[in-house]
């Protein structure tokens, strides 16, 4: 459908710590600090705020492109996981157990796509993903999805996107 797409997994996570410290994300204030990597129990977490001992925040990043096939219409909703993630499973459960500890718990999908206007759970590829997202969201883990303006010059994060569940 001639749109960017980000594919270097490494790349969000250092978006949206970026954002995060600069304000850009105004629900994630960098006021206690942020901390990368910040384990918690038996997973890690690619970002947390407040102080590594005993952050109040913990974040998880998830890189999300999967946009309509090429005989799809371009809906512009782009969804995660492109295939079966377990591990993205897990970390939907631990961030459950976050908000159960009485922390806070936000997943952040960063939508590195230039077509994108909404972002969801693909449920055709990993149904127990979408099931685990709505659960999580039940059970208060917040959930953001922010788009990156894609460019031959460069990627930032550009603005929220609804989320359809």
């Amino acid at each position: 459908h001639g749109h960017w797409a980000g594919v270097n997994t490494a790349r969000p996570n250092a978006l949206v710590e970026e954002a995060v410290r600069a304000g850009q994300i105004p629900v994630l204030d960098p006021a206690s600090g942020v901390e990368r990597e910040v384990k918690y129990r038996d997973s890690r977490f690619d970002l947390a705020l407040g102080e590594r001992a005993d952050p109040h925040t913990f974040i998880e990043v998830k890189n999300v492109t999967l946009g309509p096939g090429p005989k799809d219409a371009d809906d512009g909703i782009i969804a995660f996981p492109d295939s079966v993630t377990e591990r993205g499973q897990k970390h939907l459960q631990t961030l459950m157990d976050v908000v159960a500890s009485g922390k806070r718990a936000v997943l952040v999908f960063c939508v590195q796509h230039s077509g994108a206007t909404a972002a969801r759970p693909a449920d055709e590829i990993d149904v127990r993903y979408g099931e685990l997202l709505r659960e999580a969201v039940e059970k208060g883990v917040e959930v953001l999805a922010w788009k990156v303006a894609l460019s031959a010059e460069g990627f930032e994060l550009e603005k929220p996107l609804p989320i359809a569940l």
